[in-house]
């Protein structure tokens, strides 16, 4: 009965509604891949194709048939771009999600794992002190390279090599 990332249930377009590789939004997806769902009800997507993971506000608490909107977006700068070098604040291609505690203990509270197969990396985010991720922030730590902007293929014990699934 619910539908995210189209305007209806009978759709599939690209980055819906524009239907363009390229042009992300708010409301679209392109190649979704992994989700998981907070506490709250929030569930966060990793949307392969724009590289990034994007948080819908409790959607199943929502009206029917309304479509729904993004409220944050990690891995790039806005809901509309879509930049692919590897930083700390920018992700390739998104595969699997995971939520782990907090500092409080906080089971599915606190950060956010996101595993990055092209780049091979597992990049944490960290919510800030408002108690809350921030849009276009910078993951506090990167798994699996050197660096943040280090994307090679390892095969040492603290080298990742296309790892895919929940991160």
């Amino acid at each position: 009965d619910r539908v995210i990332g189209q305007t209806d249930l009978k759709s599939s377009a690209i980055n819906s509604p524009s239907g363009a590789v390229g042009q992300p939004s708010a409301t679209g997806l392109y190649n979704p891949i992994g989700v998981v769902v907070d506490n709250n009800g929030n569930l966060y997507v990793a949307d392969a194709g724009n590289g990034r993971v994007v948080r819908f506000p409790a959607p199943f608490n929502q009206p029917a048939g309304q479509q729904a909107t993004a409220n944050l977006v990690l891995g790039q700068s806005s809901f509309t771009s879509f930049i692919q070098n590897a930083s700390a604040n920018s992700m390739h291609s998104p595969w699997g999600v995971a939520l782990f505690a907090d500092s409080s203990g906080n089971p599915l509270g606190g950060n956010l794992a996101v595993s990055d197969p092209t780049y091979n990396r597992v990049m944490l985010f960290k919510k800030q002190a408002g108690g809350d991720f921030t849009s276009g922030q910078s993951s506090y730590a990167v798994i699996g390279q050197s660096s943040f902007t280090a994307t090679s293929a390892g095969n040492g014990p603290a080298s990742f090599s296309s790892q895919i699934g929940r991160a």
